[in-house]
């Protein structure tokens, strides 16, 4: 059996299929060690996999622009030195090394051991190329705007490829010290794998590009729930919610916007109020205060989203590719509000192969988004969609399709 160390960074939506895909090569037999943050240690103990931190006391510092988060681009020269050094060793005594699309130090750490380097985009634009256009924070609205038009695509890469190499800086720099200047961009050649690329999504969302290389593999959903943040007292008492009425509307923030929500619960409490409807908040604790009380409103904390959204009447989110997933598998509506990394591209996505529709985030106010949620569930032929996908994506079984992947690489 082989050692492998995952490198795995990022919010929730971006671990959890990444433990996915570990799990799955543990369950085989193989040694698996997870590289990550500290504040994730817990969570792979909960789910029996061995992690060890690779920040050290490099601090997180706080996002230097709202839209992208700083880890994508190797954050501070402190915090990717640190990394490097943790992952050095662990690397050496691997023979394989695989991370998500916020381990740049991955390809480093594997090229200088002289390790196969796979690379585990989570949603399509961790491949974004001229081959696969996406949409990026900030240049979103222009090229939804112009959609397919080769100027609007061109130029957009090419300030997303500028932007990237120019506060990449300490990626770079460790390329140079490393000698590995030659694996090219820290944000896009330089992360993709010549060896296997592997997008943990489902194919129905995300088709590879004929011109793609033979070796980057679509999975499928990996659909691992993080039963570790399970309670069930709040479990019981949403279940019971969701069952003494008519099915809820489920309002959720994903990503950055978990810890700074802004409006969007007021105003979707307001929304629900206009459309007759109970509504399920799912928020941070300290949040819980600031909802209005009512019986006809009930505030969680997180819950596996596999026991909550059969029994909801549609989703309201920022358009994580995890609860995109979900939300369709269970055959119900989303109203996509996104507003940072990769959220964009995903919302897009969907509402392309008609899972969801998109509601700008600047835009969520009480009234507008009550006749965006009327319209919503009223799209008979969106529900239809949602009733012949949904089968289909209860069949994936990424996390499998990705050990398989990687076995066959590791037989040579």
């Amino acid at each position: 059996m082989s050692r492998v160390l995952v490198i795995a960074k990022g919010s929730l939506g971006d671990m959890i299929p990444m433990y996915a895909v570990a799990s799955g090569l543990r369950d085989r037999g193989h040694r698996v060690l997870v590289g990550t943050q500290s504040r994730h240690l817990a969570s792979a103990a909960a789910l029996g996999l061995e992690a060890v931190a690779i920040d050290g006391r490099a601090a997180s510092a706080a996002r230097r622009v709202p839209w992208i988060s700083n880890e994508a681009l190797g954050g501070s020269r402190a915090a990717f030195d640190a990394e490097l050094s943790a992952l050095t060793p662990q690397a050496r005594a691997a023979d394989v090394v695989l991370g998500n699309q916020l381990a740049l130090s991955g390809p480093l750490v594997a090229a200088d051991q002289g390790r196969p380097w796979i690379y585990c985009a989570v949603s399509p634009l961790g491949l974004a190329s001229g081959d696969n256009p996406c949409l990026v924070p900030l240049l979103q609205r222009l090229q939804r705007r112009f959609p397919n038009s080769a100027p609007v695509d061109v130029g957009s890469r090419a300030l997303v490829r500028t932007y990237a190499w120019l506060f990449s800086g300490v990626v770079r720099q460790a390329q140079s010290r490393l000698g590995l200047k030659h694996l090219g961009h820290p944000r896009f050649e330089g992360l993709f794998s010549r060896e296997l690329n592997l997008v943990l999504t489902s194919p129905r969302l995300f088709e590879r590009p004929p011109s793609f290389p033979t070796h980057t593999l679509v999975t499928g959903f990996t659909w691992l729930e993080p039963r570790f943040l399970d309670d069930s007292g709040a479990m019981r008492r949403a279940l019971d919610f969701a069952c003494s009425g008519e099915p809820p509307l489920l309002f959720a923030l994903g990503g950055s916007a978990r810890s700074k929500p802004g409006r969007f619960f007021q105003e979707s409490l307001d929304a629900s109020r206009r459309l007759g409807m109970r509504a399920m908040v799912v928020a941070a604790k300290r949040f819980h205060a600031s909802i209005p009380s009512s019986p006809e409103v009930h505030a969680t904390t997180y819950l596996p989203y596999s026991s909550v959204f059969p029994r909801v009447r549609a989703v309201m989110h920022s358009g994580g590719i995890g609860t995109i997933g979900w939300a369709a598998r269970h055959g119900r509506p989303s109203l996509l509000v996104p507003g940072a990394d990769d959220q964009f591209d995903n919302s897009y996505r969907a509402e392309q192969v008609g899972w969801a529709r998109v509601w700008p985030r600047h835009r969520y106010r009480g009234p507008a988004v009550t006749a965006a949620l009327d319209e919503l569930l009223a799209d008979a032929s969106l529900s239809a969609r949602l009733s012949e996908v949904s089968s289909a994506l209860s069949q994936e079984d990424g996390a499998t399709v990705a050990c398989d992947a990687i076995e066959a690489l590791l037989r040579g």
